[in-house]
């Protein structure tokens, strides 16, 4: 069993081994960077003394912050892992596309469609979360017109949910608000063509 290996010029690597070859630690001194010492008991794997994972027949159990996820191992008639499965969830939070002057440069690694639909908020537009915004993103249905607004394409998996908040509204009349379900109101208009609509907010 090897108790040193030594790269030239980068560093060292310790190994410290049980009576029955079983191993206990290993050490890694890179020239540079701080020691980092991992330590081996029972199936349980510590790293500068933070648990890391605990083994298990079928993959391993990892701490994450206030709870511990299960990964399990796919292995093949070798028993080397093909694959890792895991019951861990992840949440992905994408900045809002403000259209502000400012940060459409950032906005627009996560969205398509930004500046080329980039405008001046009309009076008569306000969102309650962004009270000083002076852009929003404007489309129209008619020819030379942008019609398709900001974007983002995601990849997803059965079981996964997205939460997604838009702030919206068109002119072209008289304004009118209406306290009637918006939701009503969208269906009814898709099912009859948004050409008659004239105005609302």
């Amino acid at each position: 069993m090897p108790t040193v290996i030594t790269v030239t010029g980068k560093g060292t690597i310790s190994y410290t081994y049980d009576a029955a070859g079983n191993k206990l630690q290993k050490v890694v001194a890179e020239t540079g960077q701080p020691t980092k010492t991992t330590l081996y008991v029972a199936g349980t794997v510590y790293e500068n003394d933070v648990l890391q994972f605990i083994g298990h027949e079928e993959g391993r159990v990892r701490p994450v912050t206030n709870a511990f996820v299960y990964d399990y191992f796919i292995k093949d008639h070798l028993g080397n892992v093909r694959m890792t499965l895991t019951d861990e969830t992840k949440t992905d939070a994408y900045p809002a596309a403000t259209m502000e002057t400012g940060s459409i440069t950032t906005e627009s690694t996560f969205y398509g469609n930004l500046t080329n639909t980039q405008y001046a908020k009309p009076s008569w537009f306000s969102d309650p979360n962004y009270t000083t915004n002076a852009q929003v993103a404007r489309v129209k249905n008619a020819s030379g017109i942008q019609k398709i607004g900001p974007n983002i394409i995601l990849k997803v998996m059965a079981g996964d949910t997205y939460s997604i908040r838009v702030a919206s509204g068109w002119s072209g009349g008289t304004a009118t608000n209406s306290s009637t379900n918006v939701l009503n109101d969208l269906l009814s208009l898709l099912s009859a063509g948004m050409a008659s609509v004239a105005v609302a907010k």
